[in-house]
């Protein structure tokens, strides 16, 4: 059974769709994340699954506190000292954009 560790921030990604690849490209400024998926509902889990990756590297390096610090974002529940079945959550919405060239989907 998972712990899930909420953090009380929301953020946006930016998402087209490729017009060449048909592939679904998602942009989150705030966590400096760029990720793809060949559906919507495939980037919403590759989304998901980021987060919580990303999340669970700055625990294993010691640096969780201060990104959310920098950030101004806090904790909702407190992270256990194993982190083996933690799982994040961190709310997004999704800004989905007309198709584009991938080059100038967010320009």
């Amino acid at each position: 059974m998972n712990t899930i560790v909420s953090i009380q921030r929301q953020v946006v990604w930016r998402v087209c769709q490729d017009r060449a690849s048909g592939y679904f490209i998602g942009i989150c400024d705030p966590l400096k994340l760029t990720l793809q998926g060949q559906s919507l509902g495939e980037l919403t889990e590759s989304i998901d699954e980021g987060i919580n990756a990303m999340l669970h590297d700055l625990v294993q390096t010691h640096e969780l506190d201060m990104f959310l610090r920098d950030q101004g974002w806090t904790l909702m529940t407190p992270v256990p000292k194993r982190t083996d079945n933690v799982r994040f959550r961190m709310p997004f919405t999704i800004d989905q954009r007309p198709m584009h060239d991938h080059q100038a989907a967010f320009c």
